[in-house]
């Protein structure tokens, strides 16, 4: 996971408004899903998904505190 605080002119264009927007950009297969079952259930079609799973629990304590703080614009998952 990497994050980015995104821009300063985008973050100020919102200020005092009350609005707060921000990207989430989650780019692998997450654990525990449909889709993940899916995949890791035919490696023989998919390859072997292991060590390139993201953590649906990351990803939600990342999600509550970009929305609790309100102060990053940006917050990046990659299974890599």
């Amino acid at each position: 996971m990497s994050g980015n605080a995104g821009s300063n002119r985008d973050r100020h264009s919102r200020a005092g408004t009350g609005v707060y927007a921000g990207s989430l950009i989650i780019g692998g297969l997450i654990e525990r899903g449909d889709i993940h079952r899916m995949v890791a259930g035919q490696p023989e079609k998919y390859g072997d998904a292991g060590g390139r799973t993201l953590d649906p629990d990351a990803i939600a304590g990342v999600a509550w505190k970009m929305f609790s703080a309100g102060d990053s614009a940006e917050s990046v998952f990659d299974a890599r």
